[in-house]
Parts: structure tokens; sequence; C-alpha cells
């Protein structure tokens, strides 16, 4: 073969080698990319894991704070709602079982569920009671219930924009819910409802219901308390921002004295009937309390509608000392992922 014919040949194969070359570096890089993207797929579906579960995580510990309120309730685990599913921000919780440890009711074992996006959480607390058992004193000094049956003897006072309304309504708190401290819910009755109306820009309504309590409570003496619970129900109408701000005072009008029972000025949009409730709140001494105010502020617009519903109020005062009202704590507690 000439030295021409031999330089041709080497030329071709140069050629061939360099195609090559470029198949295996297409080939490397396109290996890389496919790693990459599985690595990202993997690292975004541990971070989505990760983020459930620590929602988990949360949630159950709502269901432990669920559980405190009950037992600063009434201070008996026999009487925790089980299995009553709970939702909050896509998830749900529930206590789902209890244990009474020691007699009488002052320690128990419970455990509570949370879940989201199928992680699902278990908790094992044991509670106790370092306070009483409740009661709020035997003196009988006044109180006041309200069925809301049949709205009579409330005064609408406002104190800010009227734009919305308040009046009766039929959807009543359910008696497993607002069993108030009397023991007579009425199932069959009404409640007290308020929204906004529909108009322009942003909306309010805002004022105070008042009535005279069925009987006064004369704090004159001293060491007077005080028991109250109260059925309230919110809930939006659309989404975004609202304002749902609800209070319930004591008023003494011969001296001017407002005290403050509950408020909750939380936004709400899940239309279900809590019933708050408290035990041996200390009064003003000095003071005869013989009006009651239920206050409402809301406030939205067209694009979102408050609305909130009041029903059940029960206050019952008693003097001097008649009862602790009970202290519940956690004190061990363990987390089991399911």
């Amino acid at each position: 073969m000439t030295k021409k014919k031999l330089l041709k040949e080497f030329h071709k194969q140069n050629g061939s080698v360099s195609a090559i070359a470029v198949f295996i570096l297409i080939v490397v890089i396109g290996s890389m990319v496919s790693v990459a993207l599985i690595m990202s797929r993997s690292s975004l579906s541990d971070s989505n894991l990760q983020n459930s579960s620590g929602k988990a995580l949360f949630l159950a510990e709502s269901a432990l704070e669920r559980v405190i309120f009950h037992l600063n309730d009434d201070a008996d685990c026999n009487n925790l709602p089980i299995a009553d599913t709970q939702t909050l921000d896509g998830g749900s919780f529930e206590i789902v079982s209890f244990a009474v440890v020691t007699t009488p009711d002052d320690e128990c074992d419970i455990t509570v569920k949370s879940e989201s996006n199928g992680i699902v959480q278990y908790i094992d607390v044991k509670v106790i009671n370092n306070g009483g058992t409740g009661g709020g004193g035997g003196g009988g000094t006044g109180g006041f219930i309200d069925h809301f049956n049949v709205i009579t003897g409330w005064t609408w006072v406002p104190t800010g924009a009227q734009d919305g309304s308040v009046g009766g309504s039929g959807v009543n708190c359910p008696t497993a819910t607002c069993n108030g401290y009397d023991g007579t819910n009425i199932a069959s009755g009404g409640s007290v409802y308020s929204t906004i109306t529909t108009g322009g820009g942003n909306r309010e309504f805002i004022g105070y219901g008042e009535k005279n309590l069925t009987s006064n409570i004369d704090t004159t003496a001293g060491g007077i308390t005080l028991d109250w619970s109260i059925g309230f129900k919110k809930n939006v109408i659309g989404s975004g921002g609202v304002r749902q701000r609800l209070k319930m005072e004591l008023y003494a009008s011969a001296t001017g004295t407002l005290l403050e029972v509950w408020k909750d000025n939380f936004q709400d949009t899940s239309n279900t009937w809590t019933q708050a409730s408290g035990l041996g709140l200390a009064l003003t001494d000095g003071e005869v309390f013989d009006q009651i105010r239920l206050n409402i502020e809301l406030r939205g617009r067209n694009s979102r509608i408050p609305e909130v519903w009041l029903d059940e109020v029960v206050l019952s005062a008693g003097g001097g000392g008649g009862g602790t009202p009970p202290s519940w704590q956690v004190v061990e507690w363990q987390s089991v992922r399911d």
C-alpha cells in the first residue's frame, strides 16, 4: 500500500473514532441526567414524607390539647369523646381510648391518633389531676340560663358598623355537645345567629346583646366563683380572611363594672358546634352583677361571609370556696408512628 493510500485510510478511521467518542459522551451525559432526576424525585418524596410526618405529630398534639380541655371541664376520664374525629388543616385527629388508672379519678392512660396524607401517628400519654373535681361552691348566689328556643328579653346595642344582622335561628346545638351544667338542653330549640349583609368593600357588624340575669350575682361577701358554659359555632361562606370575634361578659349596672367570662377571636370555617366552659372563675368582690352581655364582632365582604351561632348559655355562681377546679397535666408520653 502506498503512502498516499495509508494516509487516506487513516483519515477514514479518525472520523469513526470521533463519532464513537461523541456517542459515548452522549450516553454518559444522559446517564448523569437520569441519575440526577431520580435523586431529585427521591429527595422530593423524602421531603413530602417528612412534612406529612411532622404534620401528623402536630395534629396528635392538638388531640392532647382536646383531652386536657375536656378533663379540665368535668375532671372525668370516662366522659372523654372517644372516636370523635376532628379535622384540621387537611388532616384529622381523635381520642382513641382511655383507661382509669386510679380511683378516685385522678390518673388516666390515654391514646390519641392523628393522620395526614396517609401518615398515622399515635401518642400514648399518662395524665394526672393535681386539682379538684370541680364544682363552683354551694352558696347559690345567682345565675342565668337561656336555651334560645325563643329569643326574648335581649336588647341589641350597636357599638360599631351595622352591616349585618342578629336574630333567632332554628339551628340548635345538639345535646351531645352542649349539655350545659343544668342538664336541660332543649334539642328542639333554636340559637342566636349573626352574619354580615352582602355589599361592596369590607362589611362589619359590631355590638352586643344584653339581658338581665335570672338572679343577680352578689359578690359583696367576697370569694364568689362562677361556673359557666356556652355553645357556639362558626362558618365562612367563600374563602379568605374574616373576623369572627365572640365574647361573654357580666355587667354590674350600678358601678359600670364589666367582667370578661369568655372570648373566642379565632376564624373558624368548620361549621361545627363547640361548647366552651369553665369552673371556679373568681368574680370581682363587692359587686352586684345583674346583666349578661354577648359581644359579636364580624367583618367580611362579598367573597367571604362570616357566620356565627350562640346557644345554651348557663351561668351558676357559688359562694366562698365551694369547690376546686381540676388541673390535669400530661406527665408521660410516647409517640408511636403506625
